[in-house]
């Protein structure tokens, strides 16, 4: 369940929060969360995503641009820090990636579909709340 708060920080019902953005986690996880960046690397390059209006409306308050999304989603540096498995309208990930410029862009992957991306919200990470883009500060 995502609840907006502010501009687009989601908060969610934490279920199966990467806590140290992917380090450190046994293969079978690492291979999954890599799965799962490579088929929606692959869905955005194949222009294969949709945006909700709540992502719209967000990515429009945050000035991100659609070319500034799709570098962030498509770039090697792509990570799933929060995975939502069982969330109830469809397993979901908070994924961080970064332009070419190298500014940083949270965005929620809707991820049960499996002909389509769903970009739930997407945002700029507020620094007061996160450490390094990868960990919520408590």
């Amino acid at each position: 369940m995502i609840h907006a708060m502010g501009h687009g920080k989601p908060t969610r019902i934490r279920c199966g929060r990467v806590q140290d953005g992917g380090q450190g986690h046994g293969v079978q996880d690492r291979e999954r969360y890599a799965a799962i960046i490579t088929d929606i690397q692959q869905k955005i390059s194949a222009r294969l995503y949709r945006l909700t209006a709540h992502a719209e409306r967000e990515r429009e308050a945050d000035r991100i641009t659609i070319r500034e999304l799709e570098e962030a989603l498509r770039l090697q540096r792509c990570q799933v820090i929060e995975d939502y498995p069982e969330d109830p309208r469809g397993a979901s990930c908070l994924v961080l990636g970064f332009t070419e410029q190298d500014l940083p862009i949270h965005t929620v992957c809707g991820i049960s579909l499996p002909e389509r991306l769903i970009i739930v919200t997407v945002y700029r990470p507020d620094p007061a709340l996160w450490l390094d883009w990868r960990v919520r500060r408590d």
